[in-house]
């Protein structure tokens, strides 16, 4: 059956439609690599990042419409409406161009010109959900689309209720077993906190800087000073507003800040411990990152994060994003043993690995497309 749906998922065209650092767009070149036994095409919007991990993935650049505050307001999305066909009579043209048998949306920006590119041809079109924070407006897309692949469990559980059939695929990591055993290789005598990502309110990075303004003393050694360091791009103001609080704090020799880098793993395997602190969080590549770097990782328990983390096992689990809670998971993670970083590393590549992955995505596609054509073929 599996050998069957597969063949009738023909070649793919996966889409994003809005270039930004997020989980979806990092995910890209793994969910194409997973994908090229079906030759897959990548659509990307004009002024993306040219990622090298997809040179060998045939990828054309459209221009995509930039819509309104995430997505949440009808009436300027309709005004863009000539925008949106655009967008998808263009989509369109590739999809014949490259006789393309299955879409993939991999993002809700591309579902919107995606609906009218591929009506009428009786291709699937598959959302992939890396969001636990989907806007209402986002069920009245969805419900024409063939079926979803959520990045979790607690993606799937977040999506505006619809019929569509539903797969759950963990996000992957490729991260070379050589590249890191656990040890820092920084060398410059203080114990390194680190977080990877964007920077906006809802990473609470705020509440975690007071929290390390908090913990010093009890996390300080005489030989080896915490530093925490921050990895990530966001708006000019929460940046700024970030910077003032750390200088307010007195904190500037001890919190570091790192231009974002579309290529991290080197900045997570100098450092000795790695953080997502969220108050809403779908998965957290970091997370899987620095477990498979050998690092012990520390998270909250809100959206996917409790699916990487079993708390004090494979990893430390604050018990809320409150800064109080924060400080007591700090405190822990600075005594965190190695051997839960080695279990963290044992399991992150048992249960997220490219190959895992790669498995796992393709039979939730085979699965949905075979319900598709059942769901066609009834009377």
């Amino acid at each position: 059956m599996m050998g069957e749906a597969s063949a009738l998922m023909g070649r793919i065209m996966i889409v994003d439609g809005k270039p930004m650092t997020g989980g979806g767009q990092r995910m890209l070149p793994l969910i194409a690599h997973a994908l090229m036994d079906h030759d897959p095409v990548v659509v990307r919007p004009d002024g993306g990042d040219d990622q090298a991990a997809l040179h060998d993935v045939m990828v054309e650049k459209l221009t995509f419409p930039s819509y309104p505050e995430e997505l949440r307001c009808w009436g300027p999305m309709l005004r863009m409406l000539p925008q949106v066909l655009a967008t998808a009579w263009r989509l369109r043209l590739c999809i014949r161009r490259y006789r393309i048998r299955t879409v993939i949306a991999n993002d809700l920006y591309s579902v919107i010109p995606l609906l009218p590119a591929t009506a009428g041809l009786g291709i699937p079109l598959i959302f992939y959900a890396h969001s636990c924070d989907l806007p209402p407006a986002a069920a009245r897309l969805l419900v024409r689309c063939t079926g979803v692949i959520a990045c979790s469990q607690s993606a799937a559980d977040a999506l505006p209720g619809s019929p569509l059939p539903v797969r759950v695929v963990h996000n992957a990591a490729d991260v070379p077993s050589a590249l890191g055993d656990g040890a820092s290789v920084r060398g410059d005598g203080a114990w390194v906190i680190g977080y990877a990502g964007r920077i906006d309110a809802n990473k609470n990075l705020a509440a975690l800087i007071e929290a390390f303004a908090c913990v010093l003393p009890a996390i300080d050694r005489p030989d080896e000073l915490a530093v925490l360091e921050i990895l990530g791009s966001g708006a000019v103001q929460q940046v700024q507003d970030l910077r003032t609080q750390i200088d307010q704090l007195g904190l500037r020799a001890r919190i570091r800040w790192l231009p974002w880098t579309d290529h991290p793993l080197p900045v997570i395997a100098g450092w000795d411990a790695v953080v997502l602190v969220s108050h809403l969080e779908s998965f957290g590549l970091c997370l899987i990152e620095g477990q498979m770097l050998g690092k012990p990782v520390m998270g909250t328990r809100r959206g996917g994060i409790p699916e990487i983390i079993d708390d004090g096992v494979s990893g430390i689990l604050a018990a809320s994003p409150a800064v109080e809670d924060l400080a007591v998971a700090l405190v822990r993670l600075r005594a965190a043993v190695p051997a839960m970083a080695r279990e963290g590393r044992r399991r992150a590549y048992h249960r997220f690995s490219p190959t895992a992955y790669g498995l796992q995505l393709r039979q939730a596609l085979s699965e949905l497309v075979e319900s598709s054509r059942s769901a066609a073929e009834l009377p």
